[in-house]
């Protein structure tokens, strides 16, 4: 079964990067209400976010102690402009913090505890 998981990831993950670029580029930009983020937005936070949670974990793997600065998702969205963003560029940059380098590694941490 562990085995397995890697070819999985990987699969989840060029499936999930297919269909992104089959939504209509108006849904990326579509307005859901007051105060709330439109899609494009939406998958810039998940792109600060994941370059954000690679550092914890490193960080977690390498200190001692659990220290690291805090991450405001605001900040990040409105300094990024991913309300205009370029989508085709936005799915590249996703591309890379989806864990590729791990699925095709199983077993191949310094830390028994991650494999």
């Amino acid at each position: 079964m562990l085995n397995l998981m890697p070819d999985q990831l990987l699969r989840l993950i060029a499936s999930a990067e297919a269909a992104f670029a089959t939504f209509d580029p108006q849904y990326w930009e579509l307005h859901r209400g007051e105060g709330k983020w439109t899609h494009l937005q939406l998958l810039g936070h998940l792109i600060d976010s994941a370059a954000n949670n690679h550092q914890r974990f490193v960080r977690a793997l390498a200190q001692p102690s659990l220290n690291w600065p805090g991450y405001d998702q605001m900040a990040h969205v409105i300094v990024q402009s991913y309300a205009g963003a370029d989508l085709s560029n936005c799915i590249v940059l996703q591309s890379p913090h989806q864990p590729r380098h791990k699925a095709d590694q199983p077993g191949k941490s310094s830390d028994p505890l991650l494999d």
